[in-house]
């Protein structure tokens, strides 16, 4: 069975072009597009998925307040996340990953294949 990732992010077009990517990879990807509809997904699901890509400028809940949700609930605070970026500023929690945005595919790709081999 594939592993799952679950990709957080606003912007449609970058949730496309990285589902396209991921399938093609041999991922499965569920897709939400902010921290309420991510947490929603993951009470509701019985497997946590892989990994966790997250933007961290979205509306209603945003990718700061959905770590900080994550880091809460001990079923989901194992899951491997990967924060994406545009500000160079961003200082991650520990044992977060930062990918800034713009990122290439090779990006991608290394820091999904790191992250979910954990």
């Amino acid at each position: 069975m594939a592993q799952v990732i679950l990709v957080v992010d606003d912007d449609a077009d970058i949730v496309e072009s990285m589902r396209d990517f991921l399938e093609c990879e041999g991922y499965a990807v569920e897709v939400a597009s902010n921290g309420h509809d991510a947490l929603t997904m993951l009470e509701r699901i019985g497997e946590p998925p892989s990994l966790i890509l997250i933007d961290l400028l979205m509306p209603i809940m945003d990718g700061n307040e959905l770590l900080a949700e994550l880091a809460r609930r001990p079923s989901l605070a194992a899951i491997p996340v990967v924060v994406m970026s545009a500000a160079s500023t961003i200082a991650a929690p520990p044992g977060v990953v930062v990918i800034q945005k713009p990122f290439g595919i090779k990006a991608l790709y290394d820091v999904v294949k790191h992250a979910c081999a954990r």
